[in-house]
């Protein structure tokens, strides 16, 4: 255990910059001003703030997280450290004036990539935070000179240990290379939590002996040594910690907030009104993707003399129930978790919610014995839930529910695989309470167990992610992310670069491409994706590793598209555009709809599309610029062709499970370009042959073509001559006859199709 009697010590006031800080209470005086009171005013000035900021006496916790890279900090915007940060900060300070025996600020940095605190991220005092010109400066230097992902505060009460030491919450300890942070509001019985670790393990206190006779600190060590047991299973460890607890003194005040460094865990329970926990969220408006998160015993109220609404439309802000546990992700995932502590400790509760429209989603926690079932949920349907889904049992098959014989088929659900659930309306929200759709008396697929087995190449696999922490794709995947050819998730799509993994920069293409890029692309705890393997492995098993997920700026705000999505898309990577920092939207439409849009921040950016397959038609991009000027239409594009990673001008008709490149810069934008004739997916089967194969080629509209036949060395050995094709597939079957009409031998040979305004080139092996 880290011993933390750590007293901040800092410059002089006058050595620092002003820290911005508003340090204004409720009554709008501050510090400055009640320094220059005579002693009777202070006292009756500070019966009155005490009176009107809280009656409470014990302990105030705050655990603020960054979500998808976004920064608690002022630097680089100023303006959500003093809209999010600021009044929280500013409410911790509040409270320490019924708080008042020491204070803390410890951060997680954005510049350490690892989930460690660094020294000089510290910041404690033993004064009341109001009166102590340190906690001041501290914030000053949270402010203008850290970048935090992570910011915990406390003030304390002090309730067990001396009461004139620095604030030693949160209790710091480092375990398998990252350090966990706790802080507690309440008292637990500190003797007998004592006991009960050198019951457990006899060694853990020689090995981590305690620093302080603080209860708290025993309480974070029991925590600790279960999640130790456990093989760092922080979730099962919490569990089995508490069981302990509620059996030495079940009245007692449990509050806690316990961070690994990447994520954050809350639990309330409590048996009065003076121990309060909450989370909340806020979100960007323009970008509908949660920035900020966290916990805090009392959340800030408005300050009369700011023109900032903390408590805004952006906020959602709800009370812990009794007994629950609420993890809160590095990107934004809540996860509710209610009844958490109980005397069976085999199962959890968990609260879940769904958007209106298709959600791509896994079950990770479910009934193990008996076997849940889609009837399980019937209930739900009747608040007009479900009414369509689809699952993978070596193919895809669509199940509906008829409001007489229930679902059809009824399925058996399972912890590993993917169901796309579509949904008339939302769902309850998890934030709203009851009625909530919750699946209870569960319990969660063990971390180690393997999500897949046998795996075949090349392969579809429809999984859930079932790992609690978000993570980046390639930390998700390990090892195995090197064998990784393809994922679908709901919100984005990944494909390895056809020049290999981790190769995505060809000299023909200034970026490489956001389909091959792993940034921004992050596995969700109960989503489900679609993985395809390069080779055929034993097994497969997510990967949990020791680092925040990488920055993600989630799903764009479209204010200038309206779409529907379906359950599946092909995906268009937009890699340039002409007056790329004007544009503000771009949008893709068939037969004059919208199918897929996104909000552009930065380029190349990835548009999922939804078309329609049974009237095909071509795609039409188009670009809303910020400025006045108008839309640009874009019927003829640049498409990027990976057989010699060349742009060249043409139009995309979608195909299931397509995934085209587009270049709209140096590209006409207009409204009657004539279209042309592209040619696409060209293949033979079989391949190799012997000695007949069938080739196949798509024309993007009827044209003529030619079909000629060469060998290795550039000979023409059969051509098929110049026909006219209809637009769309056409087949032709060779018999391995050449121009002489005798047989060919073996060896390599390439098939050609050509119209006036494309050609391909594929190869074909005749093995005989």
């Amino acid at each position: 255990m880290r011993t933390n009697h750590v007293v901040f010590v800092a410059p002089p006031l006058q050595d620092l910059p002003k820290t911005g800080l508003d340090s204004r209470f409720s009554h709008g005086l501050s510090i400055c001003t009640i320094v220059s009171l005579d002693c009777a005013k202070i006292v009756l000035l500070a019966v009155l703030i005490t009176m009107s900021v809280s009656f409470l006496s014990a302990c105030r916790m705050m655990a603020l997280i960054g979500l998808n890279g976004y920064n608690l900090s002022a630097t680089p915007n100023p303006t959500f450290f003093s809209e999010f940060t600021n009044p929280c900060i500013n409410k911790l300070k509040q409270q320490s004036m019924t708080n008042r025996h020491g204070w803390a600020l410890v951060l997680y940095d954005y510049t350490d990539p690892t989930p460690n605190i660094q020294p000089w991220n510290e910041f404690r005092g033993s004064s009341p935070a109001y009166s102590d010109p340190g906690f001041s400066q501290a914030v000053s230097l949270i402010r203008n000179y850290r970048k935090a992902r992570i910011l915990l505060g406390h003030v304390r009460t002090a309730s067990s240990g001396p009461s004139n030491i620095s604030d030693p919450h949160p209790f710091i300890m480092t375990y398998g290379g990252r350090d966990f942070t706790f802080m507690h509001n309440g008292t637990v019985n500190r003797d007998a939590i004592v006991d009960s670790i050198a019951i457990a393990d006899s060694t853990w206190l020689t090995t981590h002996p305690l620093q302080t006779e603080i209860d708290s600190e025993a309480y974070f060590s029991l925590i600790m040594l279960n999640i130790h047991k456990e093989n760092g299973d922080i979730l099962r460890g919490i569990r089995k910690a508490l069981d302990v607890v509620r059996q030495t003194n079940d009245s007692q005040n449990r509050n806690f907030i316990l961070s690994d460094g990447v994520d954050l865990y809350g639990y309330r329970k409590t048996n009065d009104s003076e121990h309060p926990l909450a989370y909340f969220y806020e979100t960007n408006e323009v970008m509908r993707n949660r920035i900020y998160s966290g916990f805090m015993s009392e959340f800030p109220t408005q300050d009369p003399s700011s023109t900032i609404p903390w408590e805004s439309g952006n906020s959602v802000k709800h009370q812990l129930d009794d007994n629950e546990l609420v993890f809160i992700s590095s990107t934004g995932n809540i996860v509710r978790m209610p009844n958490f502590s109980t005397a069976t400790r085999e199962v959890f509760t968990h609260r879940l919610a769904f958007h209106e429209g298709v959600n791509w989603t896994g079950f990770p926690i479910l009934k193990i014995n008996p076997a849940s079932k889609l009837s399980d949920f019937n209930h739900f349907i009747n608040r007009g839930g479900w009414h369509q889904i689809d699952y993978y049992d070596q193919y895809v098959r669509s199940i509906v529910y008829d409001q007489y014989n229930g679902w059809i088929p009824d399925i058996t659900l399972s912890q590993k695989e993917l169901y796309k659930l579509h949904f008339t309306s939302d769902s309850p929200s998890i934030h709203n309470g009851s009625p909530s759709f919750v699946i209870s008396n569960a319990d969660f697929i063990a971390h180690n167990n393997p999500v897949l087995t046998n795996i075949v190449a090349n392969q579809p696999y429809w999984v859930s992610y079932t790992l609690l922490s978000s993570q980046n794709i390639a930390d998700a995947f390990g090892t195995a992310f090197y064998d990784v050819k393809e994922v679908r998730g709901e919100k984005w799509y990944y494909h390895v670069s056809p020049l290999g993994q981790g190769k995505a920069e060809n000299p023909v293409i200034p970026d490489s491409t956001y389909t091959w890029s792993t940034k921004n692309k992050n596995m969700e705890f109960g989503k489900g994706y679609i993985v395809t393997f390069s080779r055929n492995l034993n097994q497969f098993t997510w990967n949990r590793s020791n680092a925040p997920a990488s920055s993600s700026k989630g799903t764009s705000g479209v204010t200038c598209f309206q779409w529907e999505d379906a359950p599946d898309y092909v995906v268009v990577d937009i890699i340039d555009v002409d007056n790329a920092d004007s544009v503000k939207e771009i949008g893709v439409k068939q037969n004059g709809v919208c199918i897929g849009a996104a909000s552009i921040d930065e380029l190349p950016c990835q548009i999922l599309a939804y078309p329609d397959y049974d009237n095909p038609a071509p795609l039409v991009i188009e670009v809303v610029y910020d400025s006045k000027a108008p839309h640009s239409h874009h019927q003829n594009y640049q498409l990027l062709d990976e057989a010699d990673y060349s742009f060249v001008t043409s139009r995309i008709i979608p195909e299931k499970g397509g995934v085209y490149f587009v270049n709209l810069s140096r590209t006409d934008a207009d409204n009657g370009c004539k279209p042309i004739a592209r040619v696409k997916n060209v293949t033979n089967y079989p391949n190799p042959f012997n000695p007949n194969t069938s080739i196949s080629f798509v024309l993007s509209k009827e044209a003529e073509a030619t079909v000629q036949i060469y060998n290795i060395k550039g000979q023409k050995v059969f051509d098929f001559g110049s026909k006219h094709y209809p637009a769309g597939k056409s087949t032709l079957d060779w018999n391995g006859i050449d121009k002489s009409n005798c047989s060919v031998s073996s060896g390599i040979y390439f098939f050609r199709i050509k119209t006036n305004d494309d050609s391909h080139t594929h190869k074909m092996i005749m093995m005989k």
